[in-house]
């Protein structure tokens, strides 16, 4: 799981919860922090995450280094303020590329609505940010 963050203390937690929640136990978890001023990376090491200190102030750099530093068959790229339910890693399991919709945490239910329709029915999935993506490493271009 990589996890590019900046200044996300607030979120990262509830994050980490969810994913140690999940039915599989043998999750990887990589925070790639690009210059947090807020003890994101750590509160990230506390819960158990691995962190990257990225020196360049870009999410792309910290997606890209996070994903080449990862260690796994299956790659998931998430954002911070994100929350898995407990089978996601089923999901995961059986991609080779899979893309997620979201919920924004904190937001009301027109706001989660307009964001399931726009990612099921308007976006497509190749002109996503790269949020919520699971790929198998051998399906990944060599960097």
């Amino acid at each position: 799981m990589v996890v590019p963050t900046r200044n996300e203390a607030n979120k990262i937690p509830i994050l980490l919860k969810s994913i140690r929640q999940s039915h599989h136990k043998n999750l990887e978890i990589l925070v790639a922090d690009y210059m947090s001023g807020d003890g994101t990376p750590q509160i990230a090491r506390s819960l158990g995450a691995r962190v990257i200190d990225v020196d360049k102030l870009c999410i792309g750099s910290a997606s890209f280094l996070a994903v080449n530093e990862a260690k796994g068959d299956i790659i998931v790229r998430t954002d911070a303020d994100a929350i898995f339910p407990p089978n996601i890693s089923e999901r995961f399991s059986r991609a080779v590329l899979l893309h997620l919709g979201h919920i924004y945490v904190g937001s009301g239910f027109i706001d989660n609505l307009v964001a399931f329709l726009y990612d099921k029915y308007w976006r497509e999935l190749w002109k996503t940010a790269g949020h919520f993506m699971a790929f198998r490493r051998e399906q990944s271009h060599p960097f």
